[in-house]
C-alpha cells in the first residue's frame, strides 16, 4: 500500500491513541467554544427569549442530524478496517461510496428539516414566545445543512486513516469564521436568531470546502476523484450495517432528550434558557469521552483489519483510562467556571441561572460514568457490533430515562426528576456494557470478518 499515512497497527499503543484523540478533543473543544459564543452573543444582545429559541431548536437538530452522522461514523469504521488490512482497492471504493452517501444524505436531510420544522417544534411543546424564532433558526440551518454533512464525511475519511490533525485545522478556520460572523450579524447588524443561523451555515461551508479540497488534491490512498464518486453496493452494505445502528443510537439519545425537553418546557422560558445555558457547558463534559471513543473505534477497526486482537483489547483499556482521566479534569474546570458562564449566557436572569446551576451540580460530577459508555460504544463499532451498542443504549439510557420521567413526574412534579434521570440511565448503561464486554459475545463479529477475508 503506497501511502505516507501510517496505520495504527504497529508501535506504542498508548501514544498512538493519545496522539490521535488529542486533535479530536481540541477540535471538539473549539467547536463547543464557538457554539457557546453563539449562545452568549444571542443571549447577551437579544435576551432570554432568543436564547431559548436557539435552545428549543437544538434537540431537533441533534435528532435529525444524528442519524446521518452515524452513517459517517460507519463509513469511517469501514475505511479504517480496509486501511489496517492494507486493502487499497476497497479503501478507494469505500471512500467514494462515503462521499456519494454524504451528498445524498445532505439533500434528504435538508428537505426533511425544512419541511417538518414547525411540526417537530409543536411535538416538543415549544413555548409560544420562542416558537417562531426557533422555526426560523431551523429552516435556515437545514437549508444549508449539506456542507455540514460533507465536512463530517470528509473528516471521517481522514480520521479513518489516522489523520485527526487536518480536521482540527479546518474546524478552527470554521470556528473563527463563525465567531466573526456572529459578532457582525448579531451584535453589529442586530439580525438576532436568523443572524446566528446564517453564521453557522456560512462557517460550515468553509470547513466543507477545506476538507474536500484536501481529499480531491491528495495523492494518498484516500484521494477522491470526482468522476469516481458513486455507490458501490458491497461497500454501501458494510457502511450501513455499522452506520445505521450508530445513527439510530444518536437518534435515540436525541429523541429521549427531546421528549425530556417537553417536561423542561412546562416550567417556562426561564427553565428553558437556564437548561440551554447549562447544555452549552455540559457539551464540554462529553468531549474527552467522545474523542477517545472515536480514537477507540479507529484503533480497533484498523487492528481488526490487521488481525491483531491483542492490540485491540489493550488499546481499549488504555483509551478507557485516558477518557476517565481527561473527564476528571474537564469536570473540575466546568464546576469552577460554570456559574459565571451560565450567568453571562442567561444575561444574569436570576431564575434562569438557578435552573442552570442546579442542573450543573447534579449532572456534571456523574458524567465520569459516561466516559466508559463512549469507549465501549467505540469498541463495539470498531469490531462491527454496532447493533448491540444500539440495543444497549436504547434500553438503558433512552428507555429508562424516559420511563423514569414519565412515571415520577406526576408523583413529584419537579424539574429535579428530569435532572436525575441522566445519571441513573448512565449507571445502568455502563453495567450492561461491562457485562456484554466480559461475555466476549462480540468475538463472533471478529470471526465473521476473518472468514470474509479468507474468502476474498
Amino acid at each position: 500500500m503506497n501511502t505516507k499515512q501510517k496505520a495504527m497497527t504497529e508501535g506504542a499503543i498508548g501514544k498512538q491513541i493519545v496522539y490521535f484523540a488529542i486533535p479530536i478533543l481540541i477540535s471538539s473543544l473549539f467547536q463547543q467554544l464557538y457554539n457557546t459564543v453563539d449562545s452568549a452573543v444571542v443571549g447577551s444582545v437579544e435576551g432570554t427569549t432568543a436564547l431559548g429559541a436557539v435552545g428549543a431548536a437544538s434537540p431537533l437538530i441533534n435528532l435529525l442530524v444524528g442519524l446521518f452522522l452515524g452513517i459517517a461514523a460507519g463509513a469511517s469504521a469501514v475505511i479504517a478496517h480496509y486501511f489496517g488490512a492494507k486493502d487499497k482497492k476497497n479503501v478507494e471504493k469505500s471512500v467514494h461510496t462515503a462521499i456519494a452517501i454524504g451528498l445524498i444524505s445532505g439533500i434528504i436531510l435538508s428537505i426533511v428539516g425544512v419541511s417538518f420544522s414547525r411540526l417537530l417544534l409543536k411535538l416538543i411543546k415549544t413555548p409560544d414566545d420562542v416558537f417562531n424564532l426557533s422555526n426560523t433558526y431551523l429552516v435556515i440551518y437545514f437549508a444549508g445543512v449539506l456542507p455540514m454533512m460533507m465536512y463530517n464525511i470528509g473528516a471521517g475519511i481522514l480520521q479513518a486513516v489516522g489523520d485527526s490533525r487536518r480536521p482540527l485545522f479546518y474546524l478552527i478556520a470554521s470556528g473563527i469564521t463563525n465567531m466573526i460572523l456572529d459578532v457582525i450579524f448579531v451584535a453589529l447588524f442586530h439580525w438576532g436568531v436568523p443572524g446566528t443561523a446564517w453564521a453557522t451555515v456560512l462557517s460550515q461551508i468553509v470547513s466543507c470546502f477545506l476538507v474536500l479540497f484536501r481529499l480531491i488534491h491528495s495523492q494518498e490512498i484516500y484521494h477522491v476523484s470526482i468522476k469516481n464518486i458513486r455507490i458501490h453496493s458491497d461497500q454501501l452494505i458494510r457502511i450501513l450495517k455499522i452506520g445505521i445502528p450508530a445513527g439510530m443510537q444518536s437518534v435515540m439519545f436525541s429523541l429521549a432528550n427531546a421528549l425530556l425537553q417537553r417536561y423542561i418546557n412546562d416550567f417556562g422560558s426561564a427553565a428553558l434558557a437556564g437548561c440551554t445555558a447549562y447544555y452549552k457547558i455540559d457539551a464540554f463534559l462529553y468531549l474527552p469521552c467522545s474523542s477517545f471513543g472515536i480514537a477507540t473505534m479507529t484503533f480497533v477497526s484498523q487492528n481488526i483489519g490487521a488481525n491483531k486482537l491483542d492490540r485491540v483489547k489493550k488499546g481499549t483499556r488504555i483509551a478507557m483510562g485516558w477518557a476517565f482521566l481527561s473527564s476528571v479534569i474537564i469536570i473540575a474546570i466546568v464546576l469552577l467556571l460554570g456559574y459565571p458562564i451560565i450567568s453571562f449566557v442567561t444575561k444574569h436572569d436570576k431564575e434562569a441561572i438557578d435552573y442552570g446551576i442546579k442542573m450543573m451540580y447534579i449532572l456534571a460530577p456523574f458524567s465520569l460514568i459516561y466516559s466508559f459508555i463512549e469507549i465501549f460504544s467505540g469498541f463495539l463499532r470498531g469490531v462491527g457490533a454496532s447493533s448491540e451498542s444500539l440495543i444497549i443504549t436504547a434500553i438503558t439510557i433512552c428507555g429508562i430515562r424516559v420511563l423514569w420521567t414519565i412515571i415520577m413526574m406526576p408523583i413529584v412534579h419537579s424539574i429535579y426528576i428530569v435532572y436525575v434521570s441522566f445519571p441513573i440511565s448512565w449507571f445502568l448503561c455502563v453495567v450492561v456494557y461491562l457485562i456484554y464486554y466480559l461475555s466476549r459475545h462480540w468475538m463472533k463479529y471478529i470471526k465473521k470478518t476473518e472468514k470474509e477475508a479468507i474468502e476474498l
